[in-house]
């Protein structure tokens, strides 16, 4: 027992000696465990927390973000988005509400990779070219669109920012129309890395995305106390 001891006692005094004699750094001992790449969505709100308001049918919204690192470097190959009319039932369909699919900057909705500036440009990002139209899913009541063979490269260790826009057909002067974006699991896939199809387990919500004029449906008009009263209740 005490000889045993002895052994550890004497090995942990070498292993010192080792790192703080010799500068032997510790992580060789240990197997790394920080990952080599992965995914960051972020929403576009230019202000934090609120929703996005697409208040004009000839603007292209940024609505979410994807940050991308691989320390080997890939290829962002396809992106299924789902879109889900928000709670409440707006009556929201794509294919009245938003532009016509199509590789078109024009598209109803459309990625884009950053041009390294960090900030979401239709005249300077580049466009992935191939989407699949909107198939509606009867069981869940929802819409899917895939963006395929998109070939979106990066470098090792680089930081690849992609973006996910879209575009109103028809904006209501009356009742807005909501939506939220969601990446169900598994929506994201790269070829030639170390990224695993993205997300693993879960599905990632964007926050809702509002259709509609400034005001209509009380977007952007004062609050009146009882309407925020009945929000409090609800909340």
């Amino acid at each position: 027992m005490f000889k045993k001891l002895k052994i550890l006692i004497a090995l942990t005094v070498v292993m010192n000696l080792l790192i703080w004699n010799f500068a032997v750094p510790v992580n060789i001992f240990i197997k790394n465990a920080i990952a080599s790449g992965g995914v960051t969505p972020g929403y576009l709100s230019d202000m934090q927390g609120m929703d996005i308001m697409m208040a004009s049918a000839d603007t292209v919204y940024g609505i979410g973000k994807f940050d991308i690192f691989d320390s080997s470097g890939g290829t962002l190959s396809s992106l299924t988005v789902t879109l889900m009319d928000v709670p409440g039932n707006t009556g929201f369909n794509p294919n009245v509400d938003l532009a016509a699919l199509s590789s078109a900057s024009t598209s109803g909705m459309s990625l884009w990779k950053d041009n390294g500036d960090g900030q979401f440009n239709v005249s300077s990002d580049d466009q992935a070219g191939t989407i699949s139209s909107w198939t509606f899913d009867n069981v869940e009541n929802v819409w899917r669109a895939t963006f395929s063979n998109i070939g979106f490269v990066y470098t090792a260790s680089e930081n690849m920012k992609v973006f996910l826009a879209f575009k109103a057909a028809v904006i209501s002067s009356s009742t807005p129309k909501g939506f939220e974006a969601v990446v169900e699991t598994g929506g994201m896939v790269f070829l030639n890395n170390t990224i695993e199809p993205w997300p693993s387990s879960y599905d990632h919500f964007f926050p809702p995305v509002w259709i509609g004029e400034a005001g209509a449906g009380g977007f952007g008009a004062p609050l009146l106390i009882s309407e925020i009263q009945n929000r409090l209740r609800l909340a």
